[in-house]
């Protein structure tokens, strides 16, 4: 965790063409920098060179980005496993005691969970970095409406057999009523990690610019052609919200 406030230390610039990720796995954690550019580029960078002190093992790759998508997934597109997943926004305060503590008894729970209901199971938390350029945009720009955040996590389930599947899925909402606290506005999710089990899901992944996309989808597709779970509703529509 000391390699972690180092680098969302205040003095270390935002840049543009670097994310650090952090990913628990399971009883290990790992830190996953993705760079755009060349080799000489990133070992020279100060946020890569300042993160030897804490040891560890460290290897570097070059890779094609469909590469690191896989990775950071955790399986190939041929996986026969189930997955559900939730996700959080939170600002560059998250990484604190009570925080770790919370993820680190979820880790602790996880053996049981999935010791009892699929043994080959696997469980992740990823904390994705945004900022750069993603910062840039007011609030109001576009329909992401959480510019200030400074982490993107989601927390995610495999699992094999199907019969486990109910209980999976309710593990991953424990998960979820434990760190939403800590998240912005204690609601801020991603929209991209779709979470069917978000009861105010508009609010949460669109905050205050949910009303304006209504708008929008009242203009463009007013017989509600293009519709799914959590898409835009037309304006006027009973969706469900919850207030945390």
């Amino acid at each position: 965790m000391e390699a972690i406030n180092q680098l969302n230390a205040d003095n270390k610039p935002v840049l543009e063409k670097l994310i650090i990720n952090v990913l628990w796995q399971e009883e290990k954690g790992h830190i996953i920098a993705t760079y755009d550019g060349s080799e000489e580029e990133y070992q020279g960078l100060e946020n890569i060179t300042s993160l030897a002190k804490f040891g560890g093992q460290s290897k570097l790759k070059l890779c094609k980005w469909w590469q690191i998508a896989v990775y950071e997934q955790g399986w190939g597109p041929e996986s026969p496993a189930f997955q559900h997943h939730t996700s959080f926004i939170f600002d560059n305060k998250i990484f604190e005691p009570e925080v770790i503590s919370a993820v680190d008894q979820i880790m602790e729970e996880l053996h049981g969970v999935l010791s009892k209901h699929d043994p080959n199971g696997k469980a992740y938390l990823t904390w994705v970095q945004v900022g750069g350029k993603s910062s840039k945009p007011k609030a109001g720009d576009t329909a992401f409406y959480w510019r200030d955040t400074a982490y993107v996590s989601y927390f995610k389930l495999q699992w094999y057999d199907r019969q486990a599947t109910n209980a999976m899925i309710d593990y991953v909402r424990k998960v979820r009523e434990k760190l939403v606290q800590y998240t912005i506005q204690h609601k801020a999710s991603y929209v991209n990690f779709t979470d069917s089990t978000i009861p105010n899901w508009q609010e949460a992944y669109y905050g205050e610019n949910y009303s304006r996309l209504q708008e929008i989808k009242q203009e463009w597709d007013p017989n509600n052609f293009f519709h799914f779970e959590q898409s835009i509703e037309l304006p006027g529509a009973q969706g469900k919200l919850l207030y945390f």
